[in-house]
């Protein structure tokens, strides 16, 4: 009976050591979980570079591709790939007028053409710095979500530390009182029964150090660059127009699009690291805005934007790719 009761005490001491791990979920939650790390949402809000929605500089509709074949043509100096980039920056239209005049004037400069040509240069240096800004941001959310992860591993390490610390005193009190009580003479399994139960507690304390404890880390962002990237729009203009054009205009090559790629490699991490019955919850907080993490679900989000950020960083190729094709085709028209 007593090595009964001594089992059960060591269950429930587990149990109360391990605690429940939390539920993830969606939302703003009404009262923050017991214990829960809060992600400043100041200081997420300072990672924000640019201002959103359509009335803010960048995230103006942009002219499409030119499709009329007597304006087409004097594009078709430019291979594919430049002209997608020059579509998602919508400066097709100004190329195939500039282009024409310098044509129709065997190359010599007019106000129109100067016009367009510095026109079409402010614009070229505009499109380097839109996508920096969501590279920026991108590498405040990492290193945001980066110093919360510590916290969490800093405070793990401390339970850790108190449990086997707390392991050690319980074994070695125990055994040093039931050889006491023995030694005293007694005539009862009293000291076998104290001896099990505090080796029990000792050894469910010393196993308890080494169990990963779920810790809820709520976190709100509703200014989410990931959403728009997930449901292939971007209504708030999250992103600059350029930026999310060329994000998700379709290739010029067989292979899929920076956004196709990103998509991929997000849901093979997804598949890897959240467990399939967690899955539809862990996307309803990950591209929404925000809600209860754990140190698990935070990883993965810290993840995906490291995948963003190198993305955005492959565009600048494309960004590098159109200003020396509109230069060497303006300079040759020289």
């Amino acid at each position: 009976m007593r090595r009964r009761s001594a089992s059960r005490y060591g269950v429930v001491l587990l149990a109360g050591t391990v605690g429940c791990a939390p539920i993830i979920s969606a939302g703003r939650p009404d009262r923050p979980p017991r214990r829960a790390v809060t992600v400043s949402e100041a200081a997420s809000a300072l990672c924000i570079r640019s201002a959103t929605g359509r009335d803010q500089p960048y995230r103006e509709e942009l002219p499409g591709a030119v499709t009329d074949p007597r304006r087409a043509v004097h594009l078709a100096g430019f291979s594919p790939e430049v002209r997608r980039v020059a579509q998602a920056a919508g400066l097709e239209p100004r190329l195939a007028e500039l282009m024409r005049d310098r044509r129709a004037r065997g190359g010599r400069p007019s106000l129109t053409s100067l016009a367009l040509r510095q026109a079409i240069e402010a614009h070229l240096g505009s499109l380097g710095m839109q996508g920096i800004a969501v590279e920026f941001e991108a590498e405040c959310n990492i290193a945001l979500i980066r110093q919360t992860l510590n916290e969490l591993e800093g405070d793990d390490r401390s339970r850790q530390f108190a449990l086997a610390v707390s392991s050690l005193v319980i074994g070695a009190a125990s055994a040093a009182g039931a050889g006491a009580w023995e030694l005293a003479g007694s005539n009862t399994n009293g000291p076998l029964a104290l001896g099990i139960a505090g080796g029990s507690a000792s050894a469910l304390l010393a196993a308890a150090s080494f169990l990963p404890r779920r810790r809820a880390v709520v976190f709100m962002h509703e200014h989410n660059l990931l959403t728009p990237i997930m449901r292939g729009t971007d209504p708030e203009r999250f992103y600059s127009t350029f930026v999310f054009r060329l994000l998700t205009l379709p290739s010029v090559t067989a292979k899929p699009n920076p956004r196709d790629r990103l998509l991929a490699e997000w849901r093979d991490l997804m598949d890897g690291a959240i467990p399939a019955r967690e899955r539809a919850q862990a996307e309803a907080v990950l591209f929404g805005e925000g809600g209860v993490y754990d140190g698990n679900l935070l990883a993965v989000r810290r993840r995906m934007f490291e995948m963003l950020e190198s993305t955005i960083d492959g565009l600048s190729r494309d960004v590098d790719l159109l200003n020396t094709a509109v230069h060497e085709a303006l300079d040759g028209a020289s």
